[in-house]
């Protein structure tokens, strides 16, 4: 079994290399840069390995002493490879499809889309996540689409390439915080960026503030949101070009093209066409015929479904819960502070508020502590201690570059496992 690897940031070559495997059939795998353990390659039938991308030499060595003794009996044959953790899980793992997964998705998702106003494609997520590499480098192979990424890893100047863009027939994709950043940029700088047709802001929570500025300030006039997960190809539901959300955090209604059903206090259960064909953790591949994403989910009034943060993620302080994703974005979106929070062992309450914050180069640490405390108390009724707080030049990130609780909850002093 002939397999690619890539290894890096948005390069020029990159894009001809997804086409191509996706082409001939060759099984593509995406590795993010900070992916340390190739033991996965063991799960697979021996055969001839590429290496793209950046790699350093002890890598490649390490690659070529992984024995492959997989028995390849697959459902259909995996053509694209991407690896999953989220923040919560003790390891990365690597999610495969099919080509029929890949279509049903996309189908599923561009069937509420003009697409024939749509000519090019900006795509800020990287191919390492499932978001950049199928509704960005793969929707534009598949429909002709003119792709355009900004180079090597995320930052400020990467909005250059977009602001660059003239075509009114261009989709955008991106997270809430590329549209945050795009919007401060003009802002700023006085910048001018010509109107296009839509945008789909997945990845995160996004607030009806953020949709409308996209529309005012962006001039983007039918912005749209997505949900989903790595495993579903990405996509669960959506929320359709120009439809504007009811309030924070909607995400649309469920996609044809997966199953989806709501189940309380246990998530999201998935399945159907566009879920994955296969999981590979720890070494050894399973072929899952459903999925529970641990999400909780409300209903708004039109049935749309709204997003309440993970199961998994919530502070139990003296019986009251409080979301901790809630938390960061609020901190994020009102004082423009990084930070991760989590749940500190506490005596009397069982729980209380932790964070690790990325220290401000305009304020002090105890100015922003005092700043916090406000507004958490204001928002939350959550009294923050002081001495619960801990100080960061960047938050940390895992194998597949999203925040590392793990590292968070140790400068705690807590060992607790999450096995999701």
């Amino acid at each position: 079994m002939k397999i690619r690897l890539w290894k890096g940031y948005h390069e020029p070559e990159l894009a001809g290399l997804v086409h191509g495997s996706w082409d001939d059939g060759t099984l593509l795998v995406l590795c993010p840069p900070l992916l340390s353990d190739f033991t996965f390659l063991s799960a697979f039938p021996p055969g001839e390995l590429e290496a793209h991308g950046q790699w350093t030499g002890a890598e490649m060595e390490a690659l070529t002493k992984i024995q492959r003794n997989g028995a390849g009996d697959f459902p259909a044959a995996p053509v694209l490879g991407v690896f999953t953790s989220g923040t919560l899980s003790p390891s990365p793992r690597l999610v495969l499809y099919s080509r029929a997964n890949v279509e049903a998705s996309l189908q599923g998702i561009f069937a509420l889309f003009d697409k024939s106003r749509i000519e090019e494609v900006f795509c800020y997520p990287q191919a390492f996540h499932t978001f950049g590499l199928t509704l960005g480098y793969l929707s534009a192979h598949l429909n002709g689409w003119r792709l355009h990424t900004p180079m090597g890893k995320y930052q400020s100047s990467s909005h250059a390439a977009r602001l660059e863009l003239k075509n009114e027939n261009v989709l955008t994709l991106g997270t809430p915080t590329h549209f945050y950043d795009l919007i401060q940029v003009i802002q700023k700088h006085g910048l001018e960026i010509l109107p296009s047709y839509s945008c789909i802001m997945g990845g995160a929570s996004v607030t009806r503030e953020l949709w409308r500025k996209v529309r005012a300030d962006l001039k983007i006039e039918a912005p749209s949101i997505g949900y989903g997960c790595t495993e579903a190809a990405p996509g669960i539901t959506h929320l359709p070009p120009g439809l504007e959300p009811l309030e924070n955090d909607e995400v649309g209604f469920p996609l044809p093209s997966i199953d989806s059903r709501l189940i309380a206090e246990h998530g999201v259960e998935i399945s159907g066409e566009s879920l994955c064909m296969a999981v590979v953790r720890d070494g050894r591949v399973s072929f899952p015929k459903s999925l529970m994403i641990r999400d909780r989910i409300a209903l708004d009034a039109r049935g749309g479904w709204v997003y309440r943060g993970r199961l998994d993620l919530l502070l139990n302080r003296g019986g009251a819960k409080y979301s901790l994703e809630a938390i960061e974005r609020i901190l994020q979106e009102k004082l423009g502070v990084a930070a991760i929070a989590c749940a500190v062992r506490d005596s009397r309450l069982g729980e209380d508020l932790g964070l690790a914050m990325v220290r401000s180069n305009e304020q002090t640490s105890e100015q922003m502590i005092l700043s916090g405390q406000e507004l958490l108390r204001e928002a939350f009724g959550i009294k923050l201690s002081a001495e619960h707080v801990r100080w960061m030049p960047d938050l940390p990130l895992n194998e597949s570059a999203k925040p590392d609780r793990r590292t968070v909850w140790t400068l705690f002093g807590d060992q607790r496992t999450i096995t999701q």
